[in-house]
């Protein structure tokens, strides 16, 4: 044991993680863990909750009319219903065509939006391409969308498909030019 040196034989035993002397008696202020002072948050500003309130409830009628705008655009019930209020008005495909490459279909009447969906395929393994076109009429015969729908189909993939929305109501007719199997559907709301 190694002996103590002099200095140090008559004094006190102090923890090692205290400071020598001399102490305050007293803390010094905003030292932890004593006297710490906490601030309190303010209060609000009693005119701010009637601003407040008042976004809120505006926040409310602008969603609250977003949907009902929705709803009524969409045809009432469409946002319920599964596929947006979309109602089949016909459907044809390549049996359709008696003779030649082109079929009209008979004169439909759609009071809003409406759309055709389409699908084609080559009709044989011999047709690396074959065409398929629909352009939209109106019921004089005038061109309202002279190419709606220009696609080749390949014999190479399977069938394909898409859809084609117009925005005005009417009554039209599609002219359909193809050499190829297809199938059309006329939707309406």
């Amino acid at each position: 044991m190694d002996p103590v040196p002099p200095s140090e034989q008559n004094q006190p035993a102090q923890p090692p993680y205290w400071a020598p002397g001399p102490y305050p008696s007293t803390p010094a202020p905003n030292t932890f863990p004593f006297y710490t002072q906490y601030q309190l948050a303010p209060r609000p500003n009693p005119s701010n909750a009637g601003i407040i309130a008042l976004s809120i409830l505006v926040a409310l009628a602008l969603g609250i009319g977003c949907v009902a705008g929705a709803y009524a655009y969409l045809g009432g019930s469409a946002l319920l219903s599964p596929g947006g209020g979309w109602k089949t008005v016909a459907s044809y495909d390549d049996s359709a065509i008696k003779s030649g490459l082109t079929f009209d279909t008979p004169v439909f009447s759609a009071s809003g939006p409406w759309r055709f969906q389409w699908s084609c395929a080559s009709d044989d393994s011999t047709h690396l391409f074959d065409w398929f076109g629909v352009s939209v009429k109106d019921e004089n015969g005038r061109d309202v969308d002279p190419q709606a729908e220009n696609r080749t189909c390949s014999s190479q993939t399977n069938w394909l498909s898409g859809t084609v929305t117009e925005s005005q109501g009417g009554n039209f007719y599609l002219a359909i030019d193809a050499a190829t199997k297809w199938k059309i559907t006329i939707e309406a709301r």
